[in-house]
């Protein structure tokens, strides 16, 4: 006892103590009374109670149509913490004051062990530094606005890893066993949440990692390898007994893991995708900025410019003294290893440099000396995307030992600062040292608290954006809402009003919540609340948006359609703060317009919330039994979101793929689209992108790369393949070239690389012109247009630069050739493409149906050409390659334009012709305009009914010469001008007429932000453009389906159902006598399971609507009693049970070690 209680310990935990009053005063100084941390992407439940209950279950039917809780199983612990935080705080909210205190408290108790384990070989010091350092940071402050808890747990279990391990490493007596034991059960509290958060481990992996790869070089060095065995003893069993404590959320996890597509986890889409948002978030992680003790990603522009919308960033990065303090804190924390002299003290400082340089390199990211490495490990290594955010998965460790070799170096110095006072004073200095150690402790602390006075404003730390914070007060109304859905077991499917509104897609509101997720997820307790957030799939996110669209259009083909979709309530929030406040008065003056109608009820009014009953629809409309469907391929099951006709609003479809035997039977309408083949030569100024390289030429790794170029041309046989062998060489031999000019490679690997590219260029020429099939291919068409472009553009560019006079005859004469082949090429498709006019009004279509026979055919009217009156041009003429023409119907109100049935063939063409297109451009203006470089004459126009999700081509035209003109685009109109009012186009480009016929061409591909877009043809004098026709045809492409009506018999049968849990449910069916298709209104996922009475499972599972789930059950005048099960809810039952079994073994396990310690010491 008198060992266990030491003055050193007491006067420490005097220290700690008086460190967590200072916590809780703080935090009541940042969270005031009645206020919660909640909002953005926290995951703070605001009924912390309710929330916890969700996360016992594998499947959340309380969102959108159901969301997969799999991965979450492991945030069961982290959601206790919340309930039992909220039972101390004023309020069911998870984010209360308590919270807050809770987790800086955990992180400085924390620091404060491993420190103070460390005490004896650092110094006395180290304890009473180091934990305000990691406490209080950069990296700590900028995750306080949403409490990431998740964080928190990590940084205290890399924290107590350390503890153990550095223990094991230098202490023989150190016991493994007990040691791996009481690490695995804390880790598996503090476990980090969901598995979805694994990145959040890529510190402690990296940690874990320098601690065996350090454990090898002592080992080495003192030729003992009982230190090596040790440490690596202590993580195997750390690492095992951790996972056998989590198997209740790791069987799950791996479930879904597995029947997940795991390629798309790894695949270069997904990859190349991340890569982008990988390079952003490492903006700021330069390793200057690091050595700062800074690098928030946040902080930063692109540049390194400090960023104005954060918060407190400009303060740090321009005031000049905390500037000079931020550079200080290196060379104060590396000062520290001039004066190791002990053995074990150099060890220990050698692994927190060690770390801090490993750790340093994964945060820093994609950032030089070694961001190659990192974009290496992203692109090569399996797995290795989830690290896309490197400043958030790996600055924890580079954190803890800067604020080691920081507490050390302080140390140090306090140490001189003593020994001095001890050669001046003698005697005295044990009555000094009561003073002047406790006063070096404050003045470091007090130093340390005033660097970070941010910390002191709690809108800096809680305001992300300058008008946004995450410190809200919820309002009485949200949860007298709850209780009420509580206290009525509400069980219905609600339509939130309005919609998401945001960019993003975001949930918004007056009193100050904003998050990405809707606030009923950590909100409501029961019903389900339906949106168009970020959850929804595409097909998901169709039909609820286009359920919103008929809500504002007042049509009553809403009430169809939410029935389908078997939502029976709506949900107004007058409180919901939109971007566009007009839309919202659209949505409200819409649903009082059905309430006048009878058509809505209201059921319950809290606040500004209510909540109406949508009549005639039924409450418990989760299972259905259908016998017929409308069939189409998969990637078109979009149209299901369409009424096609008025009758048919609630039908059912299926895609062509899942259709089998059986399901064929079903199938009362097969719609098969048909293929444009001409609108691929509409727009042949597009340029194929250049694929990425990163072996050159005169890389010694060329050769295997030449070698596998080689195998590919050799290994492809029919001209087709041949062709777009050629052509994908080609583009990437365009893109070494680029690069080694850029990089002014030795001009022989240049010239070899235009020799490839000739002959590349000229087989491509050679099959052309042996094979007419290709040359009337629109598609290879199209494609060598993509390549032949770029190619063009790249050495025109380069020939008319100056620099070009100088470069060498050989190199000259290849980029004649070039361009020479590359005119060829096109010319191959002269006959097939002429002027490129003629199929804008002329589109083919390819036909390939099942089986010939008889098909009426379906037309979006919405995807045909706008005329100048807000119409669409209709077509002239259908004919089918048989001869036999088509007669058109249309309908002016309806969507779908539709033909008779017909006589069609299995194979062949369709022509859809259009005997004229409007010119879409309005001259507005001619006037002269301001630029930068003076004034210029122009023609200003607008282009008619414009639509940005339409490419159109610009044709510019005139019967005489008329050089040095300029076209600017300006893409949104209504945005402000900049404030020195010159015009700045969104796209510019120089124009040259000549009156021989040619004219200039320039396709407009509109950008998302788009908006009414104004074109201006301009000279670069005041004189207004003359004898210029400039004229804007749109680019389209009709959809089209041909239509197989089939002869079913219609049955009607009905069922009961029991909901057991969100993952069970019982199913009784009447009999019927033809198949049925059982549909659960649910997110398709292929884990849930369907058995019958006899536990036969029932193994027919498909989508139905590109959304829902259906299962084929066979007829015969059979009832089905069906049990209905989520799988992934019965792995966690049974991990639970291997988990409390591990608990037990594991604590009889340490009761046994504990006992034979104590009998070897009295022994």
């Amino acid at each position: 006892m008198k060992n266990l209680f030491n003055k050193e310990l007491v006067h420490y935990l005097v220290y700690v103590a008086v460190a967590l009053i200072g916590i809780w005063f703080l935090t009541k100084m940042w969270v005031p009374s009645g206020y919660v941390v909640a909002g953005h992407d926290s995951g703070l439940a605001l009924d912390a109670k309710s929330f916890l209950k969700t996360r016992f279950f594998a499947w959340d039917d309380r969102i959108d149509f159901g969301v997969d809780n799999s991965p979450h199983f492991g945030s069961v612990m982290l959601h206790s913490i919340d309930y039992a935080l909220s039972l101390f705080g004023t309020s069911s909210f998870a984010g209360n004051q308590v919270a807050v205190f809770f987790w800086l408290s955990m992180l400085f108790i924390f620091s404060s062990i491993f420190s103070y384990s460390l005490k004896q070989k650092l110094g006395r010091l180290v304890p009473y530094f180091f934990p305000l350092f990691l406490t209080f940071n950069f990296f700590i402050f900028q995750s306080i606005f949403i409490l990431e808890r998740a964080k928190y747990e990590l940084v205290c279990v890399i924290l107590l890893f350390l503890t153990f391990a550095l223990g094991i490493l230098f202490d023989r007596k150190k016991p493994v066993l007990r040691s791996s034991i009481i690490f695995s059960v804390i880790f598996s509290i503090f476990n980090g949440g969901s598995w979805l958060g694994l990145p959040l481990y890529g510190s402690l992996f990296v940690a874990g990692m320098v601690y065996l790869l350090f454990a090898i070089i002592i080992a080495k060095k003192e030729k003992d390898l009982s230190y090596f065995r040790r440490t690596l003893i202590f993580c195997l069993l750390s690492f095992v007994f951790f996972v056998l404590l989590n198997m209740y959320s790791i069987l799950p996890f791996i479930s879904i893991l597995i029947s997940s597509d795991y390629a798309v986890v790894v695949g270069q889409g997904t990859i190349a995708a991340g890569k982008e948002w990988l390079i952003y978030i490492s903006r700021g992680t330069f390793f200057i900025n690091l050595f700062r003790f800074q690098g928030v990603p946040e902080w930063y522009l692109t540049g390194g410019l400090p960023n104005p919308e954060y918060s407190y960033a400009g303060l740090y990065l321009t005031n000049r003294i905390l500037v000079l303090v931020s550079f200080l804190l290196p060379i104060l924390s590396f000062s520290g290893m001039l004066f190791v002299k002990e053995k074990d003290k150099k060890y220990l400082i050698f692994f927190f440099l060690f770390l801090l340089l490993i750790s340093m390199f994964f945060t820093a990211g994609t950032n030089s000396p070694l961001g190659f490495v990192y974009t290496a490990l992203y692109e090569k290594i399996p797995g290795f995307s989830i690290f896309r955010s490197p400043y958030f998965k790996f600055a924890t460790s580079f954190i803890i030992s800067y604020s080691i070799l920081l507490a050390y170096s302080l140390s140090i110095l306090g140490e001189f600062i003593f020994s001095k006072i001890n050669n001046l004073i003698g005697r005295r200095l044990k009555n000094t040292m009561l003073i002047s150690g406790p006063l070096f402790v404050l003045t470091v602390a007090v130093g340390w608290l005033f660097y970070n006075f941010i910390m002191f404003n709690r809108d800096f730390l809680f305001k992300w954006q300058p008008d946004k914070s995450t410190l809200v007060k919820v309002p009485e109304y949200a949860t007298e809402f709850n209780n009420w859905l509580k206290d009525t077991n509400f069980t219905g499917r609600a339509l939130m009003l309005p919609a998401f509104d945001g960019g993003s897609g975001n949930d918004n509101y007056t009193w100050g919540y904003w998050s990405l997720s809707p606030l009923p997820s950590v909100l409501f307790a029961n019903g389900s609340f339906m949106v168009n957030d970020v959850i929804n799939n595409s097909v998901e996110s169709d039909k609820i948006n286009k359920l919103f669209a008929l809500l504002l259009q007042k049509s009553p083909v809403f009430f169809d359609v939410s029935k389908k979709l078997g939502i029976n309530y709506l949900f107004i929030r007058s409180d919901f703060q939109a971007e566009d406040s007009e839309v919202s008065e659209e949505y409200f003056a819409a649903v009082k317009s059905f309430i006048d109608n009878d058509e809505l009820k209201l059921v319950k009014t809290v606040g500004p919330w209510s909540l109406l009953r949508i009549k005639n629809t039924e409450e418990n409309n989760t299972f259905r039994l259908v016998n017929n469907f409308f069939s189409v391929p998969k990637d078109h099951i979009y149209i299901s979101k369409e009424p096609i006709i008025s009758k048919d609003n609630t039908k059912d479809w299926l895609s062509s793929e899942s259709v089998n035997n059986g399901l064929d039977k079903l199938v009362l309408q097969e719609y098969y689209p048909l293929n444009c083949e001409s609108c691929l030569v509409e727009n042949l100024g597009k340029h194929a992108d250049l694929p990425p390289v990163r072996v050159l030429p005169n890389s010694p790794f060329y050769a295997i790369k030449k070698e596998r170029n080689e195998k590919i041309l050799s290994s492809v046989d029919d001209e087709n393949s041949r062709l777009a062998a050629h052509i994908g060489l080609a583009m990437t031999k365009l893109s070494e070239i680029r690069s080694m000019i850029d990089l002014q490679i030795d001009k022989k690997y240049i010239n070899l690389g235009l020799n490839d590219l000739n002959n590349y260029l000229e087989n491509i020429n050679n099959i052309l012109f042996k094979s007419n099939s290709l040359k009337s291919n629109f598609y290879f068409a199209s494609r060598i247009y993509e390549t032949v472009n770029p190619i063009q553009r790249y050495f025109r560019d380069y020939i008319s630069n100056s620099n070009f006079g100088y470069e060498k005859s050989d190199i000259k004469n290849n980029m004649f050739k070039i361009l020479w082949q590359s005119t060829l090429l096109k010319k191959q498709y002269d006959g097939l493409i002429g002027d490129g006019g003629k199929w804008n009004l002329n589109k083919i279509y390819n036909i390939s149906l099942p089986s010939s026979g008889q098909y009426s055919l379906l037309i979006d009217k919405a995807t045909l050409p706008s005329d100048n009156k807000g119409g669409v041009v209709i077509p002239s003429d259908m004919a089918l390659s048989t001869g036999q023409n088509l007669n058109l119907k249309n309908v002016e109100d309806k969507k779908w334009m539709f033909t008779d049935p017909a006589e069609f063939p299995k194979t062949g063409e369709l022509d859809l012709i259009f005997q004229y297109l409007p010119d879409l451009f309005k001259v507005i203006n001619k006037e002269e305009v301001d630029f930068p470089l003076g004034t210029r004459g122009c023609v200003i126009g607008k282009i008619n009914n414009f639509n940005k999700y339409r490419n159109y081509v610009l044709t510019l035209s005139s019967d005489i010469y008329l050089p040095n003109m300029r076209l600017y685009i300006k893409e949104n109109s209504q945005r402000n001008q900049s404030t020195d009012e010159f015009l700045r186009g969104d796209i510019e480009m120089d124009v040259s007429l000549n009156p021989d016929g040619n004219s200039f061409k320039y396709f407009f591909d509109p950008s998302v932000g788009a908006n009414v877009p104004l074109i201006y043809l301009c000279r670069y004098d005041r004189s207004i453009p003359e004898n210029v026709k400039l004229n804007v045809l749109e680019i389209f492409n009709p959809e089209i389906y041909a239509v197989k009506n089939n002869s079913i018999n219609v049955e009607a049968t009905t069922l009961t159902y029991k909901k057991i849990d969100p993952t069970r449910y019982n199913i009784t069916t009447n009999k019927f006598n033809g198949d049925m298709v059982l549909i659960f209104n649910q997110a398709f996922n292929g884990l849930w399971k369907l058995t019958d009475a006899n536990g036969t499972p029932i193994t027919d599972h498909f989508s139905v609507n590109g959304y829902e789930n259906g299962w084929l059950l066979s007829g015969g005048g059979r009832q089905y009693d069906l049990l209905l099960v989520y799988q992934p809810q019965e792995l966690f039952s049974k991990g639970l049970k291997i988990s409390i079994s591990s608990i037990i073994i594991l604590a009889i396990l340490y009761l046994i070690a504990w006992v034979r310690t104590i009998k070897n010491e009295k022994n």
